[in-house]
């Protein structure tokens, strides 16, 4: 039991630091592109409603998106967050 404990405190430590590094990531990007991710991937709200609100067409949101995604990437790995982390 005692290692499952240990286990535990480890993952949770885990988590915390990319959600840290995550949150290190989000504060590097433009507001607006901050934003745009806020409501798309914690808000969870559709690319139409985020056109919607950004007053652009889907497209643009999608292609904001997809630029965003490959910035942010680039700013994890820089913070030494990859594919291979996990």
């Amino acid at each position: 039991m005692k290692v499952w404990k240990k286990m535990d405190a480890f993952l949770y430590g885990l988590i915390f630091l990319y959600i840290d590094k995550l949150r290190e990531a989000m504060e590097n990007l433009p507001e607006e592109d901050a934003y745009l991710i806020y409501l798309l991937f914690f808000e969870e709200i559709t690319v139409k409603e985020a056109a919607q609100i950004c007053g652009c067409s889907r497209k643009t949101i999608q292609n904001r998106r997809k630029r965003i995604l490959v910035i942010l990437h680039q700013i994890l790995q820089d913070l030494g967050i990859n594919e291979n982390t996990f």
